[in-house]
């Protein structure tokens, strides 16, 4: 079966099926035997498929590998086939200079999704997600 979520942007990170659980979707994202959960954007088309690869289990905490394919998103860093491993998050400065008033960060997710934050004059808070 195949997950239907709503949202704008890339990714399943700004999607009702995100902020609302199973309310905000259609469908369960469950696929196949090994798992694959695939979820398309009824707003943008975008295809998200997430494979678990790899699970470790020790003393402290456990970690998963994920691994996430995104229709619309860049081409990533490894070798541009669109999938990105659950580890693979990025901030850059994308306009403007370092810690100056006005300049813009961009932060992209494992899942491909991008948010934008843009810098705010001392006088004011610090930054603000989203924008």
């Amino acid at each position: 079966m195949v997950a239907i979520v709503a949202g704008q942007g890339l990714g399943l990170l700004n999607t009702s099926g995100s902020l609302l659980g199973s309310q905000g979707q259609i469908g369960v994202a469950g696929q196949g035997g090994s798992g694959e959960r695939v979820s398309v954007n009824a707003s943008t088309g975008n295809l998200v498929v997430q494979q678990q690869d790899e699970w470790l289990v020790g003393r402290g905490p456990d970690t998963a590998v994920l691994r996430t394919y995104n229709s619309l998103g860049g081409a990533d860093a490894d070798n541009g086939d669109q999938w990105r491993l659950g580890l693979s998050r990025k901030v850059t400065l994308a306009t403007g200079t370092l810690n100056a008033a006005g300049s813009t960060a961009k932060r992209i997710a494992e899942d491909g999704s991008e948010t934008s934050a843009a810098s705010r004059p001392e006088s004011e808070s610090a930054c603000a997600w989203g924008l």
